[in-house]
Order: structure tokens, then C-alpha cells, then sequence
């Protein structure tokens, strides 16, 4: 039904005296700036997330805590799931699921085969899984494959052996030291020597070597150390990031290779010009030299979703936030890109 132009302008008149507003008319619908209008093809319905985080046996209590809290902070509500619901079916009600830090032998073991399967479901028909430190080393299993990343140093690391060996330990020289003259000669010379103040100090001890010594191939789990990471601003899970490197906790010994097929978000840089280690205790010929070239923030896609590998805790016991764009991004664009 056609309408008479001037009853419409006359309701637009009210309104914007009744509502105190300003109306301008727009002499076109294309956007005057940017790529795309409101309503183009190129734009994309964002959906609403609908989120379960597996809470279960070997699943992590602060790693569930802190991400319970970090969404909580945000008014984002979820479902706590234990993986035998999940397992069951329950997954086609949700588009997101989260797996906390956890033991990768009992995930391994409480999926089992037809759990696994389960979730590859999930993901390819377009649902987005999140995994935190111990629930990725369980998505990188071979008999799990949810990503292409690979375990440093573990069994299917095909650069493990390209590793550069550590240099052979080598005794440590004990300090050199002069004899101190006797009293006779002292009095025969007249000439009083300096004391010697390397006296009485135990001499220097040589390097360890085990024989079972793995040539620093495999990263020996760190205690907790703040760690500079390079990020990738071209990445939807990195949007909002307006640096260039962000600090990020290491608290494990999980360090993930490059990602073959995913995008790799946030990254530890192969050549890095300044040192890696920002804060904490690292070890010598190990930590740096096995984390370089490796990634933190890993977004794989299978079928119509997305796996999204955190290496560590995102938000270690609420106290580090470094990751909370990242993560929030990776529930929000979910089932989009």
C-alpha cells in the first residue's frame, strides 16, 4: 500500500518534536566511507553465543574458576557440561564449547573414541571449541587430530630431531691461585705478599650430565614466567589489539609448533630481536631456544568451525588479563569467519 508522502513527513515532524531528535535524509543508501554499507553482502550476522564449559573429573578447578569468573564478569552466561552429557548429544543445543586446562590422559580417556568424534562433529558443523594449556596438548593427540599443531618434543614432532643439540658440558677451570711464600721466605726477601682472596673458596664444580640427558629437545616446564609474544593484528581473534607484542604467562612445559593449516594469532617469534623472557625463571639453553617459533593463539578451522588452542591459562587465576580479547573474540565471531 503506497502512502502519501506528506502524511510521512508529517509523522517524522512529530516524532522529532515529541522525541527532541534531529532527522537528516540520506539522498542514497551506500555508505559514504568505509568498505561496506549496513545490510551488504560482505557483512555478517553475528550469533548469539550459546556456551558449555566442560567441568569434570581431571579438569582443572582454578582453570574452570577463573574462566567461571572472567565470563561472569561480563554478564556472559554458560552451561556447566561433564563430557559424558557432551559426549551424549547434548552439544547440538550450543555453538561454543570450552575445555579448560586439564589432564590430557583424562580427557584422552573420558572421551574416548566416540567423544572425539563427537566434537569433530561439533566443530564441523560450524560450532567453535576453546582449549586452555592441558585440553590443547589433548586436541594436538594424534589420536585426537583437532589441530595440525604439534607437542614439542614429543613423538610427533617431526622437528624434534632438527633441534640443535646443547653443547657438551665442559669443567669449569677452578681459580688460579699463587703459592703463599713462607714465613722464612717472606723474612729472607723482605717482601710482604698480598693475601690471597681466592683462599679457603671451594673451586668451581663442572656442568652435570646425565647419560639419559635428552640434548635440550624437550622444554622443561617452566614455573611461571611472563613471556613477550608477537601478535598478528590481521586476525579476527586478535581485533581490538592495538600492540604489536603482548605479555603472556608460561606456567608449563607445552610448547606448540606452528600451526600447518590454522592461523597463528599470537606467536613467540623465531629471530626475536630483543630476549623472550620478560619476568621470571627460564632455563638456560632451553626455554628460549625451544619457545622460539612456536605459537600461544592458534585458530584452526574444521569444516564450518573453528578449534581455538590457547598454549596456557588465558586468565590465570583472574589475575592475568592479557588474553581476555582473544578469548571473548573467539565466543563472539563464533560460526562467522
Amino acid at each position: 500500500m503506497s502512502r502519501n508522502p506528506e502524511t510521512i513527513h508529517d509523522a517524522i515532524a512529530k516524532l522529532t518534536t515529541d522525541l527532541g531528535i534531529r532527522v537528516i535524509s540520506a539522498n542514497s543508501g551506500f555508505a559514504e566511507s568505509g568498505d561496506t554499507g549496513i545490510g551488504g553482502e560482505s557483512v555478517d550476522s553475528l550469533r548469539a553465543p550459546k556456551i558449555a564449559i566442560i567441568a569434570d573429573e581431571g579438569v582443572d578447578q582454578t582453570s574452570y574458576g577463573s574462566i567461571w569468573w572472567t565470563l561472569d564478569r561480563y554478564g556472559i552466561p554458560f552451561t556447566a557440561m561433564t563430557i559424558r552429557t557432551a559426549r551424549s548429544g547434548a552439544l547440538k543445543d550450543f555453538n561454543v564449547l570450552i575445555l579448560p586446562d586439564g589432564s590430557p590422559g583424562t580427557y584422552m580417556s573420558s572421551f574416548g573414541a566416540s567423544g572425539v568424534s563427537a566434537l569433530k562433529e561439533f566443530a564441523s558443523a560450524g560450532g567453535t571449541i576453546i582449549t586452555a594449556r592441558g585440553a590443547s596438548v589433548f586436541a594436538a593427540l594424534k589420536d585426537v587430530g583437532l589441530t595440525t599443531s604439534k607437542l614439542v618434543g614429543s613423538s610427533d614432532d617431526e622437528e624434534k630431531n632438527k633441534a640443535e643439540p646443547a653443547a657438551s658440558p665442559t669443567p669449569t677451570p677452578s681459580p688460579k691461585t699463587s703459592p703463599t711464600p713462607s714465613a722464612s721466605q717472606k723474612a729472607a726477601t723482605g717482601d710482604e705478599q698480598p693475601t690471597d682472596l681466592t683462599e679457603g673458596i671451594a673451586p668451581a664444580l663442572p656442568p652435570i650430565a646425565s647419560p639419559s640427558a635428552d640434548n635440550n629437545k624437550v622444554p622443561v616446564a617452566l614455573p611461571g614466567s611472563i613471556m613477550r609474544a608477537t601478535v598478528d593484528r590481521t586476525t579476527w581473534l586478535t581485533y581490538g589489539l592495538e600492540q604489536n607484542e603482548i605479555p603472556v604467562l608460561l606456567a608449563s612445559g607445552y610448547f606448540f609448533r606452528y600451526s600447518k593449516e590454522g592461523n597463528n594469532a599470537i606467536v613467540f617469534d623465531a629471530k626475536p630481536a630483543k630476549p623472550l623472557t620478560v619476568s621470571g625463571f627460564t632455563w638456560e639453553g632451553n626455554t628460549e631456544r625451544l619457545l622460539s617459533g612456536t605459537a600461544y593463539l592458534i585458530d584452526e578451522p574444521t569444516g564450518q568451525g573453528h578449534v581455538i588452542l590457547f598454549a596456557e591459562e588465558p586468565f590465570f587465576r583472574g589475575t592475568f588479563r592479557s588474553m581476555t580479547r582473544p578469548f571473548v573474540n573467539s565466543i563472539l565471531f563464533n560460526g562467522v569467519l
